[in-house]
């Protein structure tokens, strides 16, 4: 087997499953949880977010992001999905605290540069 073989049997399996939880209404703001999961790790990483429609421009507000299973990519695919799933939103990632999520929103930045904004500790 080639090492492309070998790459493409270990990534393209259906593995990753996200599932979104619709957390309820606060004053007309909509909060969702999502969460991505392998087969062997339950909830790997989750996001939980509002979603504002009410003004020109859609907007979904990141209040929390954490990869329970470091350094595997697992928020970065997580960030991927909401990025499709809401296609016409601006992004708002918020104080990112980490340097790890400074670095993924930066990235996010360059990627989707007119939909992403964040702030980091340096900002204030």
């Amino acid at each position: 087997m080639s090492r492309r073989d070998h790459f493409d049997t270990g990534h393209n399996k259906p593995e990753h499953t996200f599932e979104v939880e619709d957390r309820g209404e606060d004053w007309g703001d909509e909060r969702y949880k999502m969460a991505l999961s392998t087969p062997d790790y339950q909830h790997a990483a989750t996001v939980t977010y509002d979603l504002y429609n009410n003004d020109r421009t859609p907007t979904l507000e990141v209040s929390y992001l954490k990869s329970n299973v470091e350094g595997k990519g697992h928020a970065r695919r997580l960030m991927e999905n909401l990025y499709q799933t809401y296609p016409k939103h601006f992004v708002d990632w918020g104080l990112t605290i980490s340097p790890a999520s400074a670095h993924l929103a930066s990235q996010f930045e360059d990627k989707y540069y007119n939909r992403t904004a964040y702030r980091t500790s340096d900002d204030f």
